[in-house]
């Protein structure tokens, strides 16, 4: 079982009123999907950009990286 790590900064594509009731969501979603993935990480937000490391297995991560935050268009770059 291979298990990596994946660090990565993104640009928020809008900032808007209700930036704060997202970020929760964001973060009630991935505790959810981490926990039951045996998922670690951190994520920071701040003057428009997001921080996120994940660590786990290579496969879960790919996963989530690939088919999930790669595709979320609250972010780009």
């Amino acid at each position: 079982m291979e298990f990596v790590r994946v660090l990565y900064a993104s640009k928020a594509t809008n900032i808007y009123p209700d930036l704060k009731q997202d970020l929760i969501k964001i973060l009630d979603t991935a505790v959810d999907f981490n926990s039951r993935n045996e998922i670690t990480g951190v994520l920071y937000y701040g003057h428009g950009y997001f921080v996120q490391c994940l660590e786990g297995r290579k496969s879960k991560i790919d996963e989530l990286f690939y088919e999930k935050i790669l595709k979320d268009d609250r972010h780009k770059n």
